[in-house]
């Protein structure tokens, strides 16, 4: 897939209607994870003392979990920042994963 200024550009051999089945598929299967992530992403949040700076240490283990086995790194981070996370905790902890 090749991204240019922000817009996806389809692979030349998918015909344009199976590639938009594609990205709607995608797009269900994003909003679907975000959905189910909204919860947790709301109890990090909700805590009055966090123990790491913008909870990053919270949001280490969410993006540990979430990155074993049900999504890749850049999914991860954009689903959880999706679901309402703290853009700078959710930041460094990606950085310290080595994202």
């Amino acid at each position: 897939m090749l991204q240019v200024r922000g817009t996806l550009l389809r692979p030349a051999l998918l015909p344009t209607n199976q590639w938009s089945g594609i990205m709607s598929t995608a797009r269900e299967v994003v909003l679907s994870l975000v959905s189910d992530i909204r919860p947790l992403v709301s109890r990090i949040e909700a805590d009055p003392m966090p123990t790491t700076r913008d909870h990053y240490g919270d949001y280490m283990h969410l993006l540990t979990v979430m990155n074993d086995g049900l999504c890749n790194p850049s999914l991860c981070v954009a689903v959880v920042l999706a679901a309402g996370g703290n853009n700078a905790g959710v930041k460094a902890a990606a950085q310290i994963h080595g994202w």
